[in-house]
C-alpha cells in the first residue's frame, strides 16, 4: 500500500475528512479523466487504462453525486464565454478512447446515479474491433515466451521480460510515442517479428453507433477524440485539420447533434501545440482538453487547454484527494502540473491519455 493510501486511510478513520467536507469549497473545476472501467487483470491488453473496477466507480459517482456540481464540456464552454466563474468546486467527468467497456459499465453506473459524463471517441475505431497499437503492445509482450525483446528502429530498445512484464509494457510504450520514434509502422513491424505471437482473436472492442446514440440520447455529451489517433504535434497543420473536421463531421452526421467539445490524444505538454489549440478553434470546437494534471480556475481556464487529471482509484484516497482538492483550489502547469500536496505521478494511468 501506498504511503498516500495509509494516511487517507487515517484521516478517514480519524474523522479528519469529514470535518473538512463541512467547510465551503474553494471554487475550481476538477476534470477527471478516464479510458476504462473494469478488473484490469482480467485484461490481455494495456491495463494502465483502467482508471477503476466498476465498485470503485460507483462509489466516487456517489462521493461525486453527494458534495460536487457536475458540467458537461459544452456547458463549460457557455461559462467561459459568458466569463462567468463558479462559486465552489465544480467537476467534469470524461471518458477517451470509446471502449465497450464505457457503455457496458461506466455509461449503465452513470444512469444510475443520474451523472452526466462526456465521451470522447475516435471515429474510425467506432464498432470495430481494431486493436490500437498501445493494446498491441501490451498483447505482444504478455504473450511472448521470450525473456526479452528488442526494437532496433529509430527508437532502439531492449527490454527485460524477465524483470515484469507489466514495466516492460510500459517502456515500450513510451518508447513508441518518443519524439526520435520518426517510423511508427516500422517499429510495430519488428515488435511483431521479434516477439513470435499470433494476433487475438477478433472481437469489438469499441462502442458502435447504437451505442453511442444511446448514450447521447440520455443526456451525456459525445466529442471527438480525433478521427484515428495520432499525435497531433507530429501532425502537419493540413493532417491535424484533416483529424479535426473529418472527426467532428462523422459524428454531427451520425448523431445529428452538434460535437463542440475535444480531447488531444494523450494529451501531454509535447502533444499539442499552439497551432493545434488554433486548428481546434476554427475547426468549430468550443472547448478542449488535454492531459497532465492541476485544477482550473473558477473561470474554466483556457478554453483550448482546459486540465484534466486522473482519479486515485481506492475510496478513501478518492475522497481524500477531492477534500484537498475542495480545500486548497486550483493549481495548473504553473507547478508543472504537480499540486504541492496531491502527487500526479501517482495516479493509476501511467502511460497517461492514450
Amino acid at each position: 500500500m501506498r504511503y498516500q493510501d495509509r494516511i487517507s486511510q487515517v484521516a478517514s478513520r480519524a474523522g479528519l475528512l469529514w470535518a473538512f467536507e463541512q467547510l465551503p469549497s474553494r471554487p475550481g473545476l476538477v476534470v477527471f479523466s478516464h479510458h476504462r472501467i473494469g478488473n484490469r487483470d482480467e485484461c490481455e491488453y494495456n491495463r494502465d487504462l483502467f482508471s477503476a473496477t466498476a465498485e470503485q466507480f460507483d462509489y466516487q459517482l456517489s462521493y461525486i453525486k453527494r458534495h460536487i456540481p457536475t458540467l458537461l464540456p459544452h456547458e463549460l464552454a457557455e461559462l467561459m464565454q459568458t466569463k462567468k466563474k463558479l462559486t465552489r468546486l465544480h467537476a467534469i467527468i470524461t471518458f477517451d478512447d470509446g471502449y465497450i467497456d464505457n457503455y457496458e459499465l461506466a455509461f449503465q453506473l452513470l444512469k444510475q446515479h443520474d451523472l452526466r459524463a462526456a465521451f470522447f471517441v475516435i471515429t474510425s475505431f467506432i464498432g470495430t474491433s481494431h486493436l490500437p497499437w498501445w493494446d498491441e503492445i501490451a498483447y505482444l509482450v504478455r504473450n511472448t515466451r521470450l525473456p526479452s525483446l528488442s526494437i532496433q528502429s529509430s527508437s532502439p530498445i531492449t527490454v527485460d521480460l524477465r524483470t515484469g512484464r507489466e514495466e516492460a509494457i510500459r517502456q515500450l510504450v513510451e518508447a513508441y510515442k518518443s519524439e526520435e520514434n520518426h517510423d511508427p509502422a516500422a517499429f510495430m513491424q519488428q515488435l511483431r517479428a521479434e516477439a513470435q505471437v499470433k494476433p487475438p482473436m477478433p472481437q469489438r472492442r469499441f462502442l458502435n453507433w447504437d451505442e453511442v446514440k444511446e448514450i447521447a440520447a440520455a443526456g451525456m455529451e459525445i466529442g471527438s477524440h480525433t478521427r484515428s489517433h495520432p499525435l497531433l504535434s507530429r501532425l502537419t497543420d493540413v493532417e491535424q485539420q484533416e483529424e479535426f473536421r473529418e472527426s467532428k463531421a462523422i459524428l454531427e452526421q451520425n448523431l445529428g447533434l452538434p460535437v463542440t467539445s475535444f480531447a488531444y490524444p494523450n494529451g501531454t505538454r509535447r502533444d499539442f501545440t499552439a497551432e493545434t489549440q488554433r486548428i481546434a478553434r476554427t475547426a468549430g470546437f468550443k472547448a478542449a482538453f488535454s492531459f497532465y494534471g492541476g485544477i482550473n480556475p473558477p473561470d474554466g481556464g483556457e478554453p483550448y487547454n482546459v486540465l484534466r487529471t486522473a482519479p486515485r482509484s481506492q475510496p478513501d484516497a478518492f475522497r481524500t484527494e477531492i477534500v484537498l482538492m475542495s480545500c486548497l483550489g486550483p493549481w495548473n502547469r504553473l507547478s508543472n502540473g504537480k499540486h504541492p500536496i496531491l502527487e500526479q505521478g501517482e495516479y493509476p494511468i501511467r502511460s497517461e491519455s492514450l
